[in-house]
């Protein structure tokens, strides 16, 4: 500011101070003033505030391509909900994979649910399920796998009978 400027704006304040007195210059210039100025700081704040809020963060797009599907059953997340959307979005894949025996766990204890049971679960099966541009698909574990193949090896295979194969392995041409 120019040397001016100041002198001529200390002019005006003594010129109030001398008018109103001193005591009178806080209750009834200074502290109105200072009031304002400070509603008005925080209203500027507030308003870039407001801002931020609105433009989406990218670590939230997995989190809400997850929340088309699954829901928490409580307010938040749990952890390893979390830990599963950082670590997709930290991929370049945009995949987001959910462990088959984890699903079972936390559907089973309640922890999470489908949304719509009824139209995400067979694209979910079939490894069709997109929301917000992610895919979402199951991954199952190799425990998982054994424990179906050893099912099946006990199951009693036998007592299906195979009658009139449409070809022999030896006559086939």
């Amino acid at each position: 500011m120019p040397l001016h400027a100041l002198t001529s704006l200390q002019y005006w304040i003594d010129w109030l101070k001398l008018e109103y007195g001193s005591s009178a210059f806080i209750s009834h210039v200074l502290f109105p003033g200072t009031l304002l100025l400070v509603v008005l700081v925080l209203a500027i704040l507030m308003s870039f505030q407001d801002r931020k809020k609105k433009v989406p963060s990218k670590v939230n797009i997995p989190l809400q391509a997850l929340l088309t599907v699954l829901t928490p059953t409580c307010s938040i997340w749990p952890k390893f909900y979390r830990a599963l959307v950082n670590h997709a979005h930290a991929s370049e894949a945009k995949t987001i994979k959910l462990p088959l025996a984890k699903l079972f766990e936390d559907i089973s204890r309640g922890n999470i649910e489908f949304r719509d049971l009824r139209n995400d679960l067979p694209d979910l099966l079939c490894g069709n399920l997109r929301a917000y541009a992610w895919s979402i698909c199951l991954e199952v574990e190799v425990s998982f796998q054994v424990a179906i193949l050893r099912w099946l090896s006990l199951s009693d295979l036998s007592s299906i009978k195979v009658s009139n194969p449409p070809y022999s392995v030896i006559g086939y041409s």
